[in-house]
C-alpha cells in the first residue's frame, strides 16, 4: 500500500496515510484495551482450574 501511494501520490502523502493508520490503531488499542481485557478474562476461572492439575507425571 505504501509503495502504491508513494508512486501514485508521492512520498509525503504515503507517509501521512501510513502514519494516520498507525495513529488510529494506537488510539483504538488505548481506548478499547479494557473492553478486550474484560472479554478475555471471562475464561480465567477455567485457566485457574487447569493450573491445579498435577503435571508431575508429564515430567518423569
Amino acid at each position: 500500500m505504501g509503495g502504491w501511494l508513494a508512486s501514485r501520490f508521492g512520498y509525503p502523502t504515503a507517509f501521512i496515510a501510513l502514519g494516520s493508520l498507525a495513529f488510529i490503531s494506537l488510539a483504538l488499542w488505548i481506548t478499547q484495551g479494557p473492553t478486550t481485557r474484560r472479554a478475555c478474562d471471562t475464561r480465567r476461572d477455567e485457566l485457574d482450574k487447569m493450573a491445579e492439575v498435577d503435571t508431575s507425571a508429564l515430567f518423569s
